[in-house]
């Protein structure tokens, strides 16, 4: 009998329980979306922004990164680290009162074991409901909260946003406070250094009676001229330098596993052996699974050997040689690279030039007069001092002066709006997956009643576990009699199982009942009888083994089957020790 046969005979026999159990399942469902707590999310979109911290402090002077050890590096992980920050959490937790709210909405297990949620609970909370959801390949990132308050999701995200903006714009404004008493500090060695070195250059001009006007000014005015020219360039030398270990820390100082799929990505011809490659394995598996012992599986795999080899050979060549890889992962980019190097490489022979300069007037001034050489140097450092004192002095201005109104790092692109209709329960999917599971739950239903039944409740559920029935009757019993008399049965044991008043109807047959525990005595005189008497039906009612398999001179068994009230249990059980007919009611 198939599993479809034997399902919808399951379901004949127990439909009630299936349909209990739908409408258990829908009904649960129902109430489900009756009852459950509504909530609602709120989403708001943010863009990351490239902008640098501060323009205005880009000075030749200091490298403020090193000056104060911190890192300028603005990215995605590192922000949403901010956004959700301590800081940030702990004030929208004080503001809205957050802590009063997840009481007021504890959990079951909390409700029963009767804790509360403390301040830091709430803060943990909190940053595991706040979701950020990243939009592949741009600077976009999704803010979500989900409340039971429509009005508390719109304001947790705000205040996220509000306080990330105050975080970090206190963290901005301290880092200026650090770099400017850098600065200050830095100003006033400088000015310690000028007096003394005032107080040096009037000393030599008293003693050696010598003074500024006595200097070659041609010369003077050259080196102050390729002095300032130098200061220029290691300005652009710097910003160069930057560039390049930008470019650089994004194309090739990253793990090589991932250059490699760079490279496969971006080269048509590793591409294209790759997607060969994989169109063969494939084909081999195949292969494998279908005709394993196929000659052609050694070949397919030598010339899959030989398609890696070639790939990784390929591979290895273009990573040997940096402006290979280069060119093959991105030619705009590698233009770029290329020209940065070489815009590098001219500033640094610019810088030797006029490094070679400084030295050559230098020499000319020593030619002249070791004396007014010594009196220039004096001089030179007296006036370079002058003026690192005055370009420190121009951005500790800035920095007083300046309108701190800072760019925030994150942008509001949509803004969080309370929303008007519950995100959760989700009526119709809910339904639909009452609907869904009432199914499947309709057949476990009967799966279970089948399977916790110990009776024959029809005709097919005992063809299922036997077979076909040998006689079907009535309670009269008239078509058993009819085959008794057809096949000139005189002497027969039935096994009632459970079935009781039907002996009175064989008046042509002595009747004699076994009963469980019968005594040997009376067992013996049944065995005498069956000798005497002509026609002698026994009725075994007894499910012990011994007097189920009595009288084995009797070859005529029968096992009556009645509807819930025969065991499937015990009909296996005479079936098994005994040949029988079955005679179902």
């Amino acid at each position: 009998m198939d599993t479809l046969t034997i399902m919808k005979n399951m379901y004949k026999r127990w439909k009630i329980y299936y349909w209990l159990s739908f409408i258990l399942t829908i009904a649960f469902g129902i109430l489900f979306i009756r009852y459950s707590d509504k909530k609602y999310t709120s989403k708001m979109l943010i863009e990351l922004n490239d902008s640098q911290k501060t323009s205005f402090i880009s000075s030749n002077l200091v490298d403020i990164n090193s000056l104060i050890g911190r890192s300028n590096i603005n990215t995605i992980a590192s922000e949403k680290i901010r956004l959700i920050s301590e800081p940030v959490i702990e004030k929208i937790v004080d503001d809205l009162d957050l802590v009063g709210y997840y009481n007021k909405n504890l959990n079951i297990i909390r409700k029963i074991l009767k804790t509360k949620i403390e301040k830091r609970n709430a803060i943990n909370i909190l940053k595991k409901q706040i979701v950020l959801e990243e939009v592949p390949s741009t600077n976009y990132i999704y803010v979500s909260f989900t409340s039971t308050d429509p009005t508390l999701s719109a304001s947790v995200l705000q205040k996220v946003y509000d306080y990330y903006i105050e975080y970090t714009t206190n963290e901005q404004k301290a880092f200026f406070n650090i770099y400017k008493s850098k600065l200050e500090n830095m100003k006033k060695t400088l000015e310690e250094e000028l007096n003394k070195k005032n107080q040096e250059i009037i000393d030599f001009e008293l003693k050696n009676k010598i003074f500024s006007s006595s200097l070659p000014k041609n010369l003077i005015d050259k080196y102050y001229e390729v002095y300032n020219n130098l200061f220029e360039l290691e300005s652009q030398r710097f910003e160069l330098k930057n560039k390049i270990e930008l470019f650089e820390n994004n194309y090739m100082n990253i793990d090589e596993s991932l250059k490699k799929e760079l490279i496969v990505s971006s080269n048509q011809n590793i591409s294209s052996l790759k997607k060969s490659l994989l169109n063969e394995k494939l084909e081999l598996e195949t292969l494998k699974s279908t005709n394993p012992n196929s000659p052609k599986i050694y070949e397919m795999e030598t010339h899959i050997k030989l398609l890696e080899q070639e790939i990784d050979n390929e591979i290895e060549k273009i990573l040997s040689n940096e402006y290979l890889y280069l060119d093959t992962v991105s030619k705009n980019d590698f233009k770029e690279y290329v020209s940065l190097k070489s815009q590098y490489e001219k500033l640094d022979v610019y810088k030797a030039f006029l490094e070679e300069t400084l030295k050559n007037i230098d020499n000319k001034m020593y030619s002249q007069s070791p004396l007014y050489y010594e009196y220039f140097n004096l001089k030179k450092e007296q006036e370079l001092t002058s003026k690192k004192i005055s370009e420190i002095s121009s951005l500790i201005n800035q920095i007083n002066l300046k309108d701190f109104s800072i760019t925030p790092k994150f942008d509001i692109i949509e803004k969080p709006y309370p929303p008007k209709s519950p995100s959760s329960p989700n009526k119709n999917l809910i339904f639909a997956s009452s609907l869904f599971l009432a199914i499947i739950m309709g057949f476990v239903g009967i799966y279970l009643r089948e399977h916790f039944n110990n009776k024959i409740v029809d005709v097919e559920l005992f063809k299922q576990y036997f077979k076909e029935p040998d006689i079907y009757d009535d309670l009269k019993f008239s078509n058993f009699k009819k085959y008794l008399y057809n096949n000139d049965i005189k002497k027969a044991i039935i096994y009632p199982l459970n079935f009781k008043g039907f002996d009175y109807l064989f008046d042509e047959y002595e009747i004699y009942v076994i009963r469980k525990n019968a005594q040997l005595k009376d067992i013996k005189d049944i065995r005498e009888k069956i000798n005497k008497i002509e026609k002698i039906i026994i009725i075994v009612d007894s499910d012990e083994k011994t007097d189920i398999e009595l009288f084995k001179e009797i070859k005529h068994r029968f096992v009556i089957v009645k509807e819930n009230i025969s065991k499937i249990e015990d009909i296996k059980k005479v079936n098994n020790l005994v040949e029988t007919k079955f005679i179902y009611l």
